[in-house]
This record gives C-alpha cells, structure tokens and sequence, in this order.
C-alpha cells in the first residue's frame, strides 16, 4: 500500500484522451484568422467556448376579454339557499342578483345594509319601564274613588268624578311619579278601573233594590228584570249603596237618601244600557234649570218624596 505522501491527484479531473497530449498545444496549431472551427471538444462534440442562445419563455397570454379562472357557478347554491329559507319569488331574484355581483361590489352592498341596520336601530325608542303601583297607594286610590262617587254634590260620575280623584291623588303623591308620564299615565289608568268597577257596584245595588236578581245561567247582563213584589225603600236601598266598599263610612242622612233617589228614578225611567250618561245628563239639566242652592235642595226633596211614594215611606 502506498503512504499518503505517495498518492498524487491529478490537476485536471478530466484526462486527455489518448494519443494527445495533457497540455492545450492544439490550439496553438490553428492559424490567426482561420475559418477552421473551433476543435472538438471531449464533452460530446462541443468546445467549451461555444455560445449557447437561450430559450424563450413560453406564452401564457390569454385572449382578449377572458377571465384569469372561470366565473364561479352559484345558482345551485341560491337554489338550496332559497328552499332552506323558504325565501319568497321577490327573495330569491334579489339573491340571485346578489350572488352575480363582484367581491367589491358585495362588500359595499353589505356594508350598506349594515349601515341602515344601524341606523334603524339608533332611532328605536327603548320601551318604559313598568311601573308597579304600590300598595299603599292603591289602597288610597279605592278609598278616594269610593267616597267621591258616595259624595252628595257630586256634579258628574264620569269625567268629572276621574278628575276629582285625579286631583286628590296627586296631591298626595311624590314629584318622581307625578312628573314622569308613564308612572302617571299608570296611576291613572288605576283610577279609571276603579271607577268603573265600583259605579258597576253602586248601579248594581240599585237594580237589586227594585228587581229580581238575575239567575246564574242569565248571559244577558241588562235583561229585563221582573220587579220585585216589595222593592226597597230609599233607607233600605240608600245603606246597600252605603256598604258597596269595605271600610267607607257615609252618614245615611236626607241629603244622601235625596241623591240615591235621584240615582234610581233615572234607573227606573231611562235606558240602563247607558245609564251614567243618563245620570250625568239628568244632573247638568238639574243644575241649569234650578241654579240656586235652594233651588236645587227643593229640587231634590221632590225627587225623595217621589220616591217614598213610588218605593214604601219611612221615617229618615
């Protein structure tokens, strides 16, 4: 084996073939300015100094007005969309032409949509919050309207008697719900209840003072009545108004008998369908025509007197 100091590497990797010699002598062998060509190289027949041209690239220019990939296909898509959503004709036309518009054109489309969206909402007013009465001052509200309806000189049961408790009321009240309107609009929608049930009460009373009481399969609410063979008198029928609402205290007086009589002949003789518009008429005439106070009280005796005539006489 040789020692490392004996193998020797050659200074070109590639040896001349044989029979020629290892230095370039050859081209010192071609004339100046001859047209020989260049020799031949080891390399597959060519010389290392020959010139290489090189190669175009290829075309990928397409035609004129093509697209670089083509449109995407989504009318099955809308189609699917369309039966998912259970969209109407209108509905569907609408997507479709959405679904055949560019990117660009869908981004500002939706952006726009936002924007209404927005808008829309910036203008919704947000509801009230519910106002719960409390208890005390539904308590207060039954007392006022159950005395104001028992009050003698009551110049009118509808209108009249609402605004009588309505002042009463907000007397009474803290400035935070008579000065915000939903808590007020509340309070006073109370007040008209109440109103209504208890003078359904009081004409109540005053039917069952002159009428059989209707059976539980009567529907009718204002069914003729057969009249009672002994009707209550006006001290009878004046303490059952009286008594209507638990803990109201009226003094049964004349006074007082004079306008439960009074409220009773319109029963009598006026149509109950519209019977506190029967009421409140009959006191506005009442007014105008007897317009002093001893006018008015004679006006009233009468009426009582009529009444015991009418009903029994007693001794009040």
């Amino acid at each position: 084996m040789r020692s490392l100091d004996e193998i020797q590497i050659p200074s070109s990797p590639i040896a001349p073939p044989p029979g020629r010699a290892s230095s370039p002598t050859d081209l010192d062998n071609v004339p100046a300015g001859s047209d020989s060509p260049t020799p031949t190289s080891p390399l597959g027949g060519f010389s290392h100094m020959e010139t290489f041209q090189p190669l175009s690239p290829p075309n990928f220019s397409l035609p004129a007005g093509s697209r670089k990939r083509p449109a995407e296909d989504l009318n099955q898509l809308v189609e699917e969309i369309v039966r998912e959503k259970k969209f109407k004709l209108n509905d569907k036309k609408t997507l479709s032409q959405f679904a055949a518009k560019s990117d660009a054109e869908k981004t500002l489309l939706l952006f726009s949509e936002v924007f209404e969206l927005k808008s829309m909402v910036s203008r919704l007013a947000p509801p009230d919050v519910i106002f719960n009465i409390p208890k005390a001052l539904r308590a207060s509200i039954d007392q006022t309207a159950a005395n104001t309806l028992l009050d003698s000189s009551l110049a009118g049961y509808l209108a009249i008697a609402m605004k009588v408790v309505e002042n009463s009321i907000s007397s009474g009240l803290a400035s935070e719900i008579k000065e915000n309107k939903n808590s007020w609009n509340t309070v006073k929608g109370h007040i008209r209840g109440r109103l209504t049930d208890f003078r359904c009460l009081i004409k109540g009373a005053l039917l069952d003072s002159v009428y059989e009481p209707l059976s539980k399969n009567d529907s009718e609410a204002e069914k003729m009545r057969m009249r009672l063979v002994k009707p209550l008198n006006i001290m009878e029928a004046s303490l059952a108004v009286a008594s209507f609402h638990r803990g109201t205290f009226v003094p049964v007086d004349v006074v007082f008998c004079a306008r439960i009589a009074f409220l009773r002949n319109v029963l009598v003789t006026c149509n109950p369908a519209d019977y506190w518009k029967q009421v409140d008429k009959a006191l506005a005439t009442a007014r105008e025509t007897h317009n002093t106070a001893k006018k008015l009280s004679t006006y009233f005796t009468v009426v009582l007197q009529e009444d015991m005539k009418e009903f029994g006489e007693v001794t009040i």
